[in-house]
């Protein structure tokens, strides 16, 4: 495994961690979907560069991380509409937050 691919690795850990913690727990109904969603997986590539942009800025981790969680975010939803608007029903080789829960969740997420 390559320098980067281990820094990703280790990143991508302490990241789940920290997007879970910004998402509520109530209500269940509608906070389930997105849980979900995130937790098919992916890279997590685009909050990683913001780590590694501040930490080459010495911008604090309190600064980067509620931006790597917007951007994150922000991707996942646009994979959500586009699973709807193309009726893809796979996506990271698990169902679609639409077909399993429905699009008018996939929608509000």
């Amino acid at each position: 495994m390559t320098f980067l691919q281990t820094e990703i690795k280790r990143y991508k850990e302490e990241f789940d961690s920290l997007f879970l913690s910004y998402i509520p727990k109530k209500p269940l109904t509608l906070w389930q979907p997105v849980i979900y969603h995130f937790k098919t997986g992916g890279k997590r590539w685009r909050p990683f560069l913001i780590r590694t942009v501040g930490k080459i800025y010495r911008i604090s981790k309190s600064i980067c991380e509620p931006l790597e969680v917007i951007v994150e975010l922000t991707h996942n939803w646009t994979l959500i509409h586009d699973d709807i608007e193309d009726g893809d029903i796979l996506r990271r080789g698990k169902e679609t937050l639409w077909k399993k829960f429905g699009s008018d969740y996939g929608i509000n997420c």
